[in-house]
């Protein structure tokens, strides 16, 4: 979360992400990453 907002910081808006299995690491992300920014996640 630290180094997204250190590009956010620098102008960037846009990250390409990429997960192998998808749906399981798209769940960790969201639950460890994106909630530590203090954003609203929601998991299908």
């Amino acid at each position: 979360a630290d180094r997204i907002a250190e590009f956010e910081e620098a102008g960037v808006d846009l990250l390409l992400l990429q997960f192998s299995p998808q749906r399981e690491e798209m769940e960790r992300f969201a639950a460890q990453v994106i909630s530590a920014t203090g954003a609203p996640v929601a998991l299908a």
